[in-house]
């Protein structure tokens, strides 16, 4: 009888999307542990209850030796906490197994994942580029690319910000001081020599550097405004957000129509076939390539830190290839490859 029940619920659970017991015992409202009849197929850490109406975070769902389970470390609103009488039904709202639901996340770009996703970006000419590698950062950069105005230097700056994104540095420790109205300082000291004239975002507003400290502890930043760029004129704060920008964007006045991108990116970045398709021997292989047959261990396959990359063709045409949908009829992009 366990076992049927189990598989009916299993049923319902996927027709439905819901997993439901019932409480067998009172809930009061200061109550911090629940008795349900079950938790089987419950998240088992860091779930959502719905009873009654009330919402109610749950740390843990353990089972019971009696086949019951309990719902601990409930987190309650005060404002909407209340008595719950035995037999109340506790619904699972943390996730869904509805398949219908599920069918439904497949086709949208703001909850679908994996194969799909990239199913959804290619149905919209987006192809996935090589270095983009987490599910998070090709969505990012399909809502861009379908949902702004093509021909702006916005639109640009967008789109290379959402492609480049695993390659930014930033952070909320920044501080800034009316004593010097220009200077951004950064504890970690995380700058360098050649960040100078870099782009970098202070509070959201894209400024320029036009200093870069010796120790690397602070910049200054342009007073003027530029094409791109906004002057700086800062008060005392603290826990300022920066973030600085892996791309540089110019016109070339020279040749009318002529957008040049400069991309900052790590030198481990190499243009070569595929890692298990190179000969296998150290004298084939390109520096900071493994050796023919070796596969990349599962954490940098999955996009964590600034990782080494093998691009298969070449790195320019993947990133003019990203600002065709944007740019003007006519534009021509120069695209130069600089150290990170």
């Amino acid at each position: 009888m366990e076992a049927l029940t189990a598989t009916v619920g299993r049923s319902m659970a996927e027709l439905y999307g819901t997993t439901i017991t019932r409480l067998i015992a009172p809930l009061a409202a200061a109550d911090t542990t629940a008795d349900v009849e079950s938790v089987l197929d419950w998240p088992e850490e860091e779930g959502i209850a719905l009873i009654n109406g009330e919402a109610i975070e749950y740390d843990a769902a353990e089972h019971q030796s009696d086949g019951t389970g309990k719902l601990t470390g409930l987190e309650r609103d005060a404002a909407e906490a209340k008595l719950h009488p035995i037999g109340s039904m506790v619904s699972d709202v943390s996730r869904t197994f509805s398949r219908r639901d599920q069918a439904r996340a497949d086709v949208l770009v703001t909850r679908a994942s994996g194969g799909w996703l990239h199913r959804l970006a290619r149905n919209h000419a987006l192809v996935r580029p090589p270095w983009v590698m987490s599910d998070e950062h090709l969505r990012n950069l399909f809502r861009v690319l379908m949902w702004l105005d093509s021909g702006t230097w916005w639109a640009v700056w967008r789109v290379l910000d959402a492609a480049f994104a695993p390659w930014a540095t930033e952070g909320e420790d920044g501080v800034t001081a009316a004593a010097n109205q220009r200077r951004l300082t950064v504890a970690s000291a995380p700058f360098k020599a050649h960040h100078l004239h870099r782009y970098i975002l202070v509070s959201g507003l894209p400024r320029r550097i036009s200093l870069v400290a010796g120790d690397g502890s602070y910049v200054e930043l342009f007073p003027g405004s530029g094409p791109w760029w906004v002057g700086a004129t800062f008060g005392d704060a603290t826990g300022v957000e920066w973030k600085l920008i892996p791309f540089m964007l110019e016109e070339d006045h020279t040749f009318p129509g002529t957008l040049i991108v400069h991309v900052f990116v790590p030198s481990s970045v190499s243009v070569a076939p595929p890692t298990y398709l190179q000969p296998a021997g150290a004298a084939a292989t390109p520096v900071g390539v493994p050796k023919g047959g070796q596969l990349m261990p599962d954490s940098e396959l999955a996009g964590a830190g600034n990782q080494p990359l093998y691009l298969t063709g070449s790195f320019t045409s993947h990133v003019k290839l990203l600002l065709r949908e944007v740019l003007v009829l006519g534009a021509h992009v120069v695209v130069i490859i600089g150290s990170e």
